[in-house]
């Protein structure tokens, strides 16, 4: 090869890599916040990384960015000087009292946050002093990632929340992952118009709420593998097309509360809206007034779908509910349809040990035939197993 002819190549190769260095975008990458109980909000210039961590989640939040993480240590977080004031002792939350969000901690940008050692050993606690202990704001904060399976935190004494998130105008995509509430009225609060093709509430557990354990309303949201433990109602649910499934409420009062104003919850297969999963493959066991207690509000003709779930065990031994049925008015009353279930023996629902789900357990204006449980397809019906994933 001439001179002139290998002189010519190296131009076009460097002008070509001269192009792809121009034409390259640098692409910021998201950075990882540190919080610790042995950290400090005072640090200079600011706090947040690994040697020098900050000491409250909220300082670390104002210093993020979207899209970036917040790793928190194990410990207490909050009113670290049971002094029953916010902001009187260096490294306290940065709490909302009587105007904001109400809440102890506020995330209002996209963020992943994570605790390092999981839920058990990572304490939030508000002291009954804010209305949530943590609000997740939308449609700021739509894409927050708030725990995960073992990476989760403790939510106490909310005066009203554990987890709060806003109503959302849109689709929004929030993921609740693997938190304990314990002493809230309600645990996790959350309402969204949800994306189907990932669950909002996941792998929680909800303990000692007086009103809900979950409260989850809005449209096409969905929640898995979550826990109701001695709650007011175990799993609230109003509005329409969630996707509900291997859920288990245990002792709760209500095992499932479900308010019907839209067309409906679980629709079968053959409907295109919502797909399934549906609402099934869940364990209602042991709650003292029903296992289901549907409640149709007047004026639409709503219906629950219920599919391969465990119902037994509820109500009290005259009543042994394993779904109650209140319609407000005798015309456009609820569809209450159960499919494939275990009633506490194999050939379906019936008197003791099984929970019934019969005239007994009916009341109000839709008394009048509104609830359908079919005999499990002519076959027998299993118990539904649902592996439970430790939560530490």
């Amino acid at each position: 090869m001439s001179d002139a002819r290998r002189a010519h190549l190296w131009s076009r190769l460097l002008a070509g890599g001269a192009l792809s260095v121009v034409l390259a975008v640098p692409v910021q990458a998201a950075t990882t916040w540190y919080v610790a109980n042995n950290g400090s909000d005072l640090f200079s210039p600011s706090c947040g990384s690994k040697p020098l961590p900050c000491r409250s989640i909220s300082k670390a939040i104002t210093l993020a960015a979207a899209g970036d993480t917040i790793l928190i240590g194990p410990g207490h977080y909050g009113d670290l000087d049971g002094s029953g004031t916010f902001g009187d002792f260096p490294g306290e939350e940065a709490a909302e009292i009587g105007s904001g969000c109400e809440c102890m901690i506020k995330v209002d940008k996209q963020l992943t946050m994570l605790s390092r050692d999981g839920a058990l050993v990572t304490v939030l606690d508000a002291g009954g002093l804010t209305q949530s202990v943590v609000h997740i704001a939308l449609p700021s904060a739509d894409g927050t990632v708030f725990g995960k399976l073992n990476k989760g935190f403790t939510l106490r004494n909310g005066a009203a929340n554990g987890l709060l998130t806003d109503p959302s105008t849109g689709t929004s995509s929030v993921q609740i992952v693997g938190n304990v509430a314990i002493s809230n009225p309600t645990g996790f609060n959350v309402g969204l118009e949800g994306d189907l093709t990932k669950p909002t509430l996941v792998d929680n557990l909800a303990m000692e709420s007086s009103t809900a354990g979950f409260s989850l309303s809005g449209n096409y949201s969905g929640m898995q593998r979550n826990r109701a433990v001695r709650n007011g109602s175990g799993i609230a649910i109003g509005g329409d097309g969630h996707n509900v499934w291997q859920n288990v409420a245990v002792q709760n009062t209500d095992g499932f509360q479900v308010v019907l104003s839209g067309p409906g919850i679980g629709r079968p297969a053959a409907s295109p809206d919502p797909p399934w999963p549906g609402f099934k493959q869940n364990a209602v066991i042991a709650n003292t007034h029903a296992g289901v207690n549907v409640q149709a509000l007047s004026g639409t003709i709503p219906g629950i779908w219920m599919k391969n779930s465990n119902l037994y065990g509820n109500g009290d031994p005259a009543a042994n509910c394993g779904v109650a049925v209140d319609n407000e008015e005798t015309t456009n009353q609820a569809i209450a349809s159960f499919y494939d279930s275990y009633w506490g023996s194999s050939t379906g629902q019936g008197p003791n040990p099984a929970d019934t789900a019969g005239p007994t357990c009916l009341t109000g204006a839709g008394t009048v035939s509104p609830l359908f449980v079919f005999p499990d397809s002519g076959f027998l019906v299993k118990e539904v197993v649902i592996a439970e994933k430790p939560l530490k």
